[in-house]
């Protein structure tokens, strides 16, 4: 890999395309059947701007995402606070 990059809209993913393949992959191997529109809908509203959502993206040499993870901060009610 060669760079990580973070993000938190995804208007600035360089490798869009590359990443909704990742997760479409990712998807498909924990047992579900999401297409391209759809994760790209989903990390749309996940990323939205008052989220705080953020994914980070590795990269390789010739700037395709190769690799990434995404992380969120919530509230909840049972834990009296945000995890």
């Amino acid at each position: 890999m060669e760079r990580i990059s973070t993000y938190r809209r995804t208007m600035d993913i360089e490798d869009l395309a590359g990443l909704v393949r990742l997760i479409v992959e990712q998807m498909v191997f924990i047992g579900y059947t999401h297409d391209s529109a759809s994760v790209e809908r989903f990390l749309a509203n996940a990323m939205r701007p008052a989220s705080n959502a953020v994914v980070f993206v590795g990269y390789d040499e010739a700037g395709r995402a190769v690799a990434f993870a995404f992380g969120n901060l919530c509230s909840g009610l049972e834990c009296e606070g945000d995890y």
